[in-house]
């Protein structure tokens, strides 16, 4: 390990940035690999059978990672519409005051 790090350092210093832009962008994936197989088996039991009015089994609906995330923008962006919302009706109050 020592070894690779002398390496490194006889190197120039544009070859290490690129190195370290690599290495960076390498781990990043990984940990976003890891986290999204984590995130997605939170969701796996939410598969489970339910029974409708008339008895019969109906599926719920899969609950994905992605789906689960663009849920929550939407909810978000409904949040920031409604607070700019109000904001604009505050001014407009204080203006006719």
């Amino acid at each position: 390990m020592f070894n690779q790090i002398e390496k490194l350092q006889k190197k120039s210093e544009d070859t290490r940035r690129k190195i370290s832009f690599l290495v960076s962008v390498f781990l990043t994936i990984v940990i976003f690999m890891i986290w999204l197989s984590v995130f997605s088996s939170d969701f796996k039991g939410a598969n489970s059978a339910v029974l409708n009015e008339n008895g019969e089994q109906n599926k719920k609906e899969e609950i994905t990672p992605f789906k689960s995330l663009k849920d929550s923008f939407s909810k978000m962006s409904e949040d920031v519409g409604k607070r700019f919302g109000d904001i604009k009706n505050g001014i407009n109050e204080s203006i006719k005051k």
